[in-house]
């Protein structure tokens, strides 16, 4: 419980341009990083933008906030540049690809905790801005971090 009061905490003293800056650095130190964990550059980008979908997903809705915030990383993993309904559509299909990403998402985490527990941290952390970007952090949204930190 103290971790997840700690992440909250954190971002919740952010502005939000502070939250869209740093989301995005650590996107890209997360993305380095998990490139350095896979042999395909593809595959880590992907495995990147699932895991944000999903997080985007756990309430259930896509908002244009978190659009806004995945946008650089949606173009740059499509090669293209998106608009929110080409992301819309994207996001539909990785969710009902995984059948919601839950449980995937839950084995990422734990497989990069034993490899790099500040990468665990910083995608958790990643996890935690884009479910409040849009000013509203529901309670499926907040027992989904609680799991994520366990």
């Amino acid at each position: 419980m103290e971790d997840y009061n700690k992440m909250f905490e954190f971002v919740n003293s952010m502005s939000l341009e502070q939250r869209g800056s740093y989301f995005h650095a650590k996107s890209l130190d997360v993305l380095n990083s998990l490139n350095r964990l896979t042999v395909d550059m593809n595959e880590s980008g992907s495995i990147f933008i699932n895991y944000m979908f999903v997080c985007a997903a756990i309430d259930g809705k896509f908002h244009v906030k978190e659009y806004e915030l995945l946008k650089p990383l949606i173009d740059m993993a499509t090669g293209k540049e998106s608009t929110y309904e080409t992301a819309v559509k994207l996001y539909k299909d990785i969710i009902h690809a995984d059948n919601g990403g839950k449980k995937a998402v839950r084995e990422m985490i734990g497989l990069l905790d034993k490899v790099d527990p500040e990468l665990s941290w910083e995608m958790i952390t990643l996890a935690c801005i884009l479910c409040a970007s849009d000013e509203n952090v529901s309670f499926r949204e907040k027992s989904f971090i609680k799991q994520l930190l366990k």
